[in-house]
């Protein structure tokens, strides 16, 4: 189980690198010919993107972990607890 996570936090690194790298090219080779802006840094890339996370998408992760328990009055104890976990991708309103 610990190498599948591993794995997918390498995956979600490598792309973000790629999506900052993607985001700093298009800024770079569009902008300061459109509207004598200057050329970026990798760095305030990733200001920008964070900047535009905050102002745009708000604090919110791309995907929600959710719990919720249920007791059903079933006069035993425990027995009625049930747990819910579930994984959601996309906000959730």
């Amino acid at each position: 189980m610990i190498p599948n996570l591993y794995l997918f936090i390498s995956g979600l690194i490598i792309l973000l690198v790629i999506f900052v790298i993607l985001v700093n090219w298009l800024w770079n080779s569009t902008l300061p010919r459109l509207f004598d802006f200057k050329e970026i840094s990798i760095w305030e890339t990733i200001k920008i993107l964070l900047l535009a996370g905050i102002l745009f998408g708000g604090a919110r992760l791309p995907f929600a972990y959710n719990i919720t328990e249920n007791f059903s009055n079933t006069g035993h104890g425990m027995q009625g607890l049930s747990k819910t976990i579930s994984w959601t991708w996309g906000s959730q309103k």
